[in-house]
């Protein structure tokens, strides 16, 4: 498993990975994470607890209740780590900072992309409204796209916060969302390719 990981990690463009570092990290991508895991990743992102709790859409004490129990993560609170550690990835420029196995789905997806092609023309962020019983209202094309996702995610993030008590990312889905207390309406606000 060791070489499997060095073979990820090893460069920085896709690596076709052996059969045998294949079938092992199919493997370790269905197990769950360990405590010392999620803190180790928690830790290797500069994020405190309360940081990472709001990166992951959990409350501090949740978060906190996960760092110091002593079973295993379940899988669904582990892609909520893994999802933020990419974006955080990302976002500081450093594919090192994202964790093992979703830095290889990345490199996979990177490999199905040709070099030069392009797929969209930049990022555009779409709010979906809903109604005070969860039903859904609306659906719209926020402004012109934008050329980088950081830019976009900035954006988001800003539309969201202007519900001042209640916004927050959902990092499992990958979206920001914000509630109107007044009206009863929620909004998110999801990145899509324009």
């Amino acid at each position: 498993m060791k070489q499997c990981r060095t073979e990820i990690s090893g460069g920085r463009g896709p690596n076709p990975l052996s059969a045998r570092c294949s079938s092992a990290l199919i493997f370790q991508m269905a197990r769950h994470m360990e405590t010392d895991e999620l803190v180790a990743l928690r830790k290797t992102l500069g994020l405190t607890q309360a940081e990472m709790a709001a990166e992951m859409g959990l409350s501090p004490r949740a978060y906190h209740d996960l760092e110091s129990g002593s079973g295993p993560i379940p899988r669904r609170t582990r892609n909520a780590a893994e999802r933020v550690s990419l974006r955080i990835a990302v976002l500081k420029e450093n594919p090192d900072l994202a964790a093992a196995e979703i830095r290889l789905e990345a490199t996979e997806l990177a490999a199905m992309i040709r070099p030069g092609s392009k797929i969209g023309h930049g990022f555009r962020i779409i709010e979906i409204e809903f109604g005070p019983y969860g039903e859904t209202i609306g659906r719209r094309v926020l402004g012109k796209p934008f050329e980088r996702r950081d830019q976009a995610e900035a954006e988001a993030k800003r539309l969201a916060t202007r519900f001042e008590y209640r916004n927050g990312f959902n990092a499992e889905h990958g979206y920001w969302w914000g509630r109107d207390e007044g009206g009863g309406r929620s909004y998110r606000y999801v990145i899509e390719l324009a």
